[in-house]
């Protein structure tokens, strides 16, 4: 190519280069206001969940034109007292008494919550809707728990409804299980003591009391408010009982039913279980009162063993004595002692020592050979003490 069009095409390059300059340079500039939409980064952003919850209010709310006006009769609500486990329910009436339809949506819950009366997803004038609140609480106590409502009324864009009140027990069974009475003593009938109440009700009635046995009597008399206030009920009823145990010794299983005016609970029943250990019991290591067995275990042909048994006698007109006893094997020896006891003691302790001498004969004394004491006494309701006894002596 010849120097004279290499220069022509250089020419055109640069002319075309400097149009291309002088046409950016010219252009309008686009300036945008500092805190628009468009370049805000803090702006928050409304993404709902898929219940339809939004963290921030999806509508515009403007003081230009006709407006929606929101008219709430309360933003709290307070139902009082509730049965823990019960679920409750609220409604939250919202109306509109602006000029323009008023738009409503879900901010964050609480508890389950439903909007209701909406047409066309909009409160139109002189229109109502439903805020409708439903909650289950699992724990005794205050409790409160609420809803959010975002809207287009730009003098209340977001409504802050709330339920609140204290959850208490409908019922309070004392005993829950029923009574157990351990060693009832005979003689002398054992009290017996409870409660029903109700954090709910002011009031309810026990309309009557039946035992299963004459030897149970029961009678019910309205809490003292003190007692009330500590169960932070608002009635019940003392329960006050008494048993009278048989002679015999062994267990027992009474019923108390209490029928009450309390739709729920008509008829409580509580079960009244327990022993009567007659008028001895013996306490000793390897001693099993069902079968009146005392286990020595291995015992050694050489050392012997010694072991002592403590037992608890009703107490009558005389001391205890042993008139007569029967051993068996019969190398085995027995001591029976009286300790020092109270005149008003309920039981009176004495002490039984019961040796194996060493060098006693090697054996095994288990099962239909089993060894055994049978003692005499002068006690009116005790005219043998029997002890059964297993050993190995090697």
């Amino acid at each position: 190519m010849k120097i004279a069009q290499v220069a022509a095409v250089m020419f055109t390059l640069l002319l075309s280069l400097g149009i291309v300059l002088w046409l950016a340079g010219s252009a309008p500039t686009t300036v945008r206001e500092k805190g628009t939409e468009e370049n805000a980064p803090d702006a928050p952003i409304d993404t709902p969940t898929e219940e339809g919850v939004h963290n921030v209010n999806p509508f515009t709310p403007t003081t230009e034109g006709p407006q929606p006006k929101v008219v709430i009769e309360a933003l709290v609500h307070d139902f009082g007292v509730m049965a823990l486990g019960q679920t409750g329910t609220h409604n939250f009436v919202i109306r509109n008494e602006g000029e323009a339809p008023l738009k409503l949506a879900k901010g964050q819950v609480q508890c389950k919550c439903t909007v209701s009366g909406l047409q066309d997803e909009e409160v139109p004038v002189g229109g109502e809707a439903k805020i409708h609140l439903e909650w289950t609480p699992k724990s005794m106590g205050p409790f409160g728990q609420g809803a959010v409502i975002w809207t287009n009324d730009p003098a209340n864009e977001k409504l802050e409804l709330r339920v609140e009140g204290e959850m208490v027990s409908e019922i309070n069974i004392n005993p829950e299980n029923g009574w157990i009475l351990a060693n009832v003593p005979s003689g002398r009938p054992t009290k017996i003591g409870g409660g029903i109440s109700t954090g709910l009700h002011d009031s309810f009635e026990i309309t009557s009391i039946e035992t299963t046995s004459d030897r149970l009597t029961f009678t019910s008399k309205p809490m003292l408010p003190e007692d009330l206030a500590a169960q932070n009920a608002k009635s019940g009823y003392e329960l006050i009982g008494e048993y009278n145990p048989p002679d015999e010794a062994g267990k027992f299983r009474e019923t108390v039913t209490v029928k009450t005016s309390l739709d729920k609970y008509a008829k409580i029943v509580f079960n009244v279980t327990g022993s009567r250990t007659g008028p001895i019991a013996i306490i000793a290591s390897g001693w099993i009162a069902g079968k009146r067995l005392l286990n020595l275990g291995r015992v050694s042909e050489k050392d012997g063993k010694k072991h002592r048994l403590t037992m608890m006698v009703e107490p009558f007109d005389e001391e205890l004595k042993i008139l007569e006893s029967q051993i068996q094997p019969d190398f085995i020896t027995v001591d029976f002692q009286a300790a020092k006891n109270s005149e008003t003691a309920s039981r009176h302790r004495y002490t039984l020592n019961i040796e194996v001498p060493p060098g006693s004969p090697a054996g095994v004394w288990r099962k239909d050979s089993q060894g055994k004491i049978v003692l005499t006494t002068n006690h009116p309701k005790l005219k043998e003490i029997i002890i059964n006894l297993e050993m190995v002596i090697q």
